[in-house]
This record gives C-alpha cells, structure tokens and sequence, in this order.
C-alpha cells in the first residue's frame, strides 16, 4: 500500500524496554517505509474530555509523501463532560446499581459527586478530578462491574453505551446492531479508537497523497 496507518496504547514505546516498537519501526522500514509517529491524547486532539493517550504510527512508501506528511497539531477542548451525560434524564434501568451485593454497596457509598466520573479498576473505585472520562477499555464488557461510573437525578450507574459512544467521537446516528450484548457493545467500545483523532489524522494522509 501506498501508506499504512496503525494505533495502538501509549505504553507500545515502552513495552518490552521498547523492543516490541523497534521490531514494529523495522519491519516496516525493511518493506520500504518511510514512518512518523506520535503519542496523542483524545482530549487534547479530539475535542472530547476523555484521557486517552494513544501512539498513531504512519508510513509512507514515498519519502516525498512522508516528507509532506504531519500529525494535526493539539486544539481547544470545547466539549465538556456535561455535554455528554444529561444528569436530569433516567438511564435505562440495567444501567443502575441498587442491589445488595458488595460492590453495589460500595458504589453508592463512594460515588456522591454530580459533576465527574468515576473510574473503576477491579474493586478500586476512584473519582477523576480533572473534569474528563477516565480512559474506556475492553473490560467494561469482558470482567464484571468495571464501567465508569457517575451519580445522576437517580442514584448511581454505569455510563451508558450512547455516553461511551459519544466519549470515542461517534455521532449520536451510530449505533449498535440489536443483536450486540450489552456487555459485547462495552469491549467494542473500549477496543474502538477515538474517531475524531482518526478523522484528523486521516485528513492530512488524504491531503498528503492525493
């Protein structure tokens, strides 16, 4: 192909003291690419308020082309978090958690603010300070109870699957066949890529080869 564009998690640099990078920068230079790369956060590049950082690797078969090439530069957040959660609207009820059991329990003791999201990560159950959704991962559909989680009107619940949706940049008419599980539809989303990051990224490669 004439370029080839990769994502992949931020810590791709580090694994392995960065021999997984280096086998993946060879191999392509050894097929005759010409490669940049960046480590780029969705909430700086994507004007949504998720912490996301992502690498984003591009490589050209033509120097020219490569030389053309650069990443789109950082711009202003205008999204915030309340522009995507509506607080005063019921969710559905498989959203909420009102059980007994210990992690129910624990939610509705821990989770008291109406302004942020709060992350989960196995039993830990922290708020994030800074204004943004903590980052959406594959285990909010494949291990039980780990989906962000905020207070509304209503007591304490997940993040919807429209609200994950809107935190990866997919416009509202996206959506999910109804033979999706909801648990299938939260790994898609969390294995999915911020899409207006990709949208950008993918402005300047078809600026650059056309």
């Amino acid at each position: 192909p004439r370029f080839v564009f990769l994502e992949n998690v931020a810590n791709l640099v580090q694994h392995d003291n960065g021999h997984t990078f280096h086998v993946i920068y060879n191999t392509l230079i050894e097929y005759g690419y010409y490669i940049r790369y960046r480590v780029m956060r969705a909430s700086e590049y994507g004007n949504v308020p998720q912490i996301r950082d992502r690498i984003y690797i591009v490589a050209f078969r033509e120097i020219e082309d490569c030389d053309c090439f650069s990443f789109p530069g950082p711009i202003e957040l205008k999204v915030q978090i309340s522009n995507i959660i509506d607080r005063t609207k019921r969710a559905r009820d498989v959203y909420y958690y009102t059980g007994s059991e210990p992690f129910s329990l624990n939610a509705q003791q821990i989770v008291k603010r109406k302004d942020s999201i709060y992350r989960v990560y196995h039993s830990s159950i922290k708020v994030t300070q800074n204004n943004m959704c903590p980052t959406l991962t594959a285990s909010m559909g494949t291990q039980k109870n780990q989906a962000h989680l905020i207070r509304d009107d209503f007591g304490v619940r997940k993040l919807t699957l429209r609200e994950c949706l809107r935190f990866q940049g997919f416009p509202d008419a996206f959506g999910f066949p109804r033979t999706i599980t909801i648990d299938d539809a939260y790994k898609q989303i969390g294995n999915s890529v911020c899409v207006s990051v990709i949208k950008r990224i993918a402005d300047q490669i078809n600026n650059t080869v056309r």
